[in-house]
């Protein structure tokens, strides 16, 4: 049977087909989103602020962005396809919302990858769908390119510059030369070019696809040599039109060996890097390749594939000597992921068409290939993903300090990523426009100004009246909570002149308003409409959000429960679309989210969600007697970034610490939960929760492979402390809570 002869299995009931990419859209979607909900930030991070912020926003909002500013690099790119996306999620959405954009570009990548799956199977047939969809389902729903997905709007410009190639590859290769597709396919080559530096690659993937063509006689015509033509010289157009970046030269390649241990690297992943696995992973390619010499016809589409391994092998290329001192940065995993998926269909066809009689022992062995291949996808995963989170953490709390006091130690003299931005004072420079300052994030932008506020009686609502194991709210809050306890009632008015541009507030919220006898209420035109809330946030903070008309509106909180409490926090101004990406997120929380009485997350934001630790004052939660201090088996191996831990630390805004505890290491026993704990001079207690996480090391060192996850981190907000603390552990064990007796670092706390 020839190469290109070989029926296909098809799947004729649309229903059918539906179905399953329906299903495929919503599993990888809920993936993307909990990773959002678990690891994302409201803050903008690092190139955001240039690229959107300062070269985009600003001139746009300000009327002075010309049409060819969209076309200016960044870099070595010229991102014309992420900032016409950017522009739109700002118009839409009215404010400057990295969780939105992140939601949206979720969306767009599912997007490209069901299409690079339906030319797939056009290529082997639509019967390997649920095959191709199963396989990436798993290669895409693991977050190793989380960068992507939790860089705000700046990982469109991967997944644009890999959709555009996909259609460039696919027009010029199965159709005839200047035909009206074919041209629609150079037209996607130029914008895979103005997505990403390396989307110019497509073009000389497809150049050479037509110069194999012409060789092997399939389109020996003038015409071909003519599309060769404009296609090679589209390439070296946008190769001449790549910009040199000299503070860029220390990434590339100083040498062949160094490009040949990149290159290598990125063949092989996510196996280990060495040339016999390189070769292995890509195996399925080499062998269909090598089976072209039977020379289908031009029309047949299995020559889309090999212009597909034609592209991966370019962008592996160009990431390698371009990028060869981080070649698999996580920004460039989700492109280098499409040559698995190309593998997997080149092994489909190799199985469909040239292994008959054993075609069982091909079906085993094709899943023995993926599982191999997809198994290490995860490694070293989780400690990317904490890291950034409590880094993001940092970040958001440095710069909402600066915005509210503009003071500049806000964001001097942090530790690494501490900051969203690397120039602390170029950071501060676009912080100061009113411009950017008017449509920042709903996390780290002023409230609205507090008009008149009336509570009946007086002393029913007070400054901070919320309970004491619950954080404060960045700003000014107003809880029923007072030194009565739950018992105090009575009503809560606050007054503000304009809800803001967008016509949507965000309001901090905790306690519990949906108990009997409680209302908070909008009251706007003479009107009131209850603030709508799915559940009582009970002992941490949540936003609801609101719709208003322009003008001034008042918020109404009424408690007449003497059982229960109430706080509300000055409202913000919110995007058009950040309730509904709130709730959206709200589905996917991490499971490691803390609530009342012992977990370790406080929602002090719809964008912080999973990111911060509880403090609570005196013994955290319920059930848990304390014992005397005892020596721990553990150790604090890091704080604010510094490793190994300083003997003693200075610190403001934020609280880092990292380490190990256990029971008894030696004989595998660990705790239950893990706590960090910071005392004042005069005794009192504030234990933080931590998250927990595995330490191979403490595993290997002990000799105990089973050895549960003894590895603890927290990121928690210091901002509302100010003195000299002595940082220590604490561990619980079977409902007892024990402090180790050998922690005691000084730590003084903010101005002291």
């Amino acid at each position: 049977m020839s190469f290109y002869q070989s029926p296909v299995p098809a799947v004729n009931n649309p229903w059918i087909t539906f179905l399953q990419y329906s299903l495929f859209v919503i599993l990888l979607f809920g993936m993307k989103l909990w990773l959002i909900s678990s690891y994302g930030n409201a803050t903008p991070w690092l190139d955001q602020w240039d690229a959107d912020a300062a070269k985009l926003y600003k001139p746009f909002l300000e009327g002075t962005l010309r049409w060819t500013d969209l076309f200016v690099p960044h870099n070595e790119h010229r991102v014309f396809t992420q900032r016409l996306l950017a522009l739109a999620e700002l118009r839409i959405n009215g404010i400057w919302s990295p969780l939105f954009q992140m939601v949206i570009d979720a969306g767009l990548h599912i997007a490209v990858i069901l299409f690079a799956i339906a030319l797939l199977t056009r290529v082997v047939g639509s019967g390997y769908s649920p095959a191709l969809l199963i396989f990436a389902l798993i290669l895409f729903g693991v977050p190793y390119a989380w960068e992507n997905t939790l860089e705000g709007d700046l990982g469109s410009a991967y997944y644009f510059a890999v959709l555009f190639s996909m259609a460039l590859l696919w027009l010029t290769v199965t159709e005839n030369p200047f035909s009206a597709r074919w041209w629609g396919g150079v037209a996607c080559g130029m914008l895979a070019f103005l997505s990403l530096a390396s989307g110019v690659l497509a073009f000389a993937a497809a150049v050479l696809m037509g110069f194999t063509f012409y060789v092997l006689g399939l389109r020996k015509t003038k015409l071909q040599l003519a599309a060769i033509a404009i296609l090679a010289g589209l390439f070296v157009v946008g190769a001449a039109l790549t910009p040199t970046i000299a503070g860029h030269a220390y990434l590339k390649a100083r040498s062949f060996s160094q490009f040949l241990d990149a290159l290598k690297a990125i063949l092989a992943w996510p196996l280990s890097s060495s040339f016999l696995f390189a070769i292995l992973r890509n195996l399925p390619s080499l062998v269909f390749v090598g089976l072209l010499w039977k020379r289908p016809p031009a029309h047949d589409r299995r020559w889309f594939l090999m212009a597909l391994v034609v592209w991966a092998l370019g962008q592996a290329a160009i990431i390698a000597y371009g990028r060869a001192a981080g070649s698999l940065s996580s920004r460039y995993l989700d492109t280098f992921a499409i040559a698995i998926l190309v593998n997997f269909a080149c092994l489909i066809s190799i199985v469909q068409d040239h292994i008959n009689r054993q075609r069982g022992w091909a079906n085993i062995g094709m899943a023995v290939w993926a599982v191999w291949v997809l198994f290490p996808l995860n490694k070293g995963l989780n400690q990317y993903l904490i890291h950034k989170r409590s880094a993001s953490f940092a970040e958001e709390v440095n710069t909402r300090n600066y915005i509210l006091t503009g003071n500049l130690s806000h964001l001097t003299d942090k530790p690494p990523l501490h900051i969203p931005y690397p120039d602390p004072k170029r950071l501060a420079l676009i912080l100061e426009s009113s411009t950017i300052r008017d449509i920042l994030p709903v996390n780290i932008r002023i409230p609205l100004e507090l008009l008149p506020r009336k509570s009946e009686p007086n002393d029913a609502f007070v400054l901070d009246g919320f309970y004491p194991t619950t954080v404060k709210y960045p700003g000014v809050n107003y809880g029923s909570y007072n030194s009565s306890g739950n018992s105090a009632t009575g009503t809560l008015k606050m007054e503000f002149a304009s809800g803001g541009k967008t016509g949507f507030v965000a309001i901090p919220i905790a306690g519990y308003p949906l108990s009997g006898g409680m209302r908070i209420e909008v009251e706007q035109n003479g009107r009131r409409i209850a603030l709508p809330i799915s559940e009582n946030p009970k002992e941490v903070w949540s936003m609801a959000f609101a719709k208003l008309d322009s003008g001034p509106f008042a918020i109404h909180v009424t408690d007449a429960s003497p059982s229960y409490w109430v706080a509300v926090g000055l409202p913000r101004s919110a995007g058009r679309w950040d309730g509904l990406t709130e709730r959206l997120l709200a589905n996917f929380r991490s499971s490691q989210q803390c609530m009342m009485d012992s977990m370790s997350e406080s929602l002090l934001s719809l964008a912080r969600r999973s990111s911060r630790s509880c403090i609570f004052q005196g013994v955290p939660g319920e059930g848990y007697i304390e014992m005397p201090p005892v020596s721990c088996d553990g150790s604090i191996d890091m704080v604010n970034g510094i490793s190994p831990a300083p003997q003693q630390t200075q610190a403001s805004g934020v609280l880092s610490v990292g380490g190990w505890l256990a029971v008894s290491a030696k004989k595998g026993i660990v705790p239950d939960d893990i706590f960090v704990t910071l005392k004042n001079p005069g005794g009192a207690i504030r234990y933080i929760k931590t998250r927990r996480g595995s330490r191979p090391d403490v595993n290997r060192a002990f000799q105990q492979p089973a050895l549960g996850d003894t590895g603890y981190s927290t990121t928690v907000d210091i901002s509302a402390l100010n003195g000299e603390y002595l940082l220590g552990l604490a561990r619980a064990y079977k409902g007892k809570l024990e402090r180790c007796s050998q922690f005691n670092l000084p730590v003084k706390i903010g101005g002291v």
